[in-house]
């Protein structure tokens, strides 16, 4: 009695389908990959833009005046702080700290008074700072000013500059 069974392999051909099939996904996938994680990242710096402004306040209603402390030239208080992502972040009203690793922007508080009297955040990513979320050749600026949403000051999705309106 000779039952043996015969084992059939893959042919060349048949692989060389599988590959160009696995090959023509991917190269469908990565670009949607990449915009969704740039959406991602962009909801998160949003999110944060909108924490750092929601804590001024927080700060302003605990202490009387926004943080960062500034220093008085005559009438004038000017006043800077500056985040890079690889540094802790701790928000003052809201006793919190966003650690390095969980920002991808760079973040500066400005304060001009009595011309302007609440802060002004910038929520900023290029490839020189090695943060840029879309890993294009352009900057990423967002601005927050006072109590108004964050908007886009200069958007690299689209690579043109928005007016920003000050009060």
């Amino acid at each position: 009695m000779n039952n043996r069974t015969r084992y059939r392999g893959f042919t060349v051909i048949e692989l060389m389908v599988v590959v160009a099939i696995i090959g023509i996904i991917t190269v469908l996938a990565v670009p949607a990959f990449r915009t969704v994680m740039f959406k991602a990242r962009r909801a998160r710096m949003l999110h944060y833009l909108q924490m750092i402004g929601d804590d001024e306040l927080l700060y302003q209603r605990d202490h009387g005046t926004y943080y960062p402390e500034g220093f008085s030239f005559g009438k004038w208080t000017f006043a800077f702080k500056a985040y890079p992502p690889e540094d802790p972040m701790l928000l003052e009203g809201q006793n919190l700290t966003l650690g390095p690793g969980t920002r991808l922007y760079k973040y500066y508080i400005y304060r001009f008074e009595p011309y302007y009297a609440e802060p002004i955040i910038y929520a900023y990513a290029a490839p020189f700072l090695g943060n840029d979320p879309d890993g294009d050749s352009y900057p990423d600026l967002w601005v927050k000013i006072g109590s108004a949403a964050p908007q886009p000051y200069f958007d690299d999705r689209t690579n043109t500059y928005h007016p920003v309106r000050f009060r």
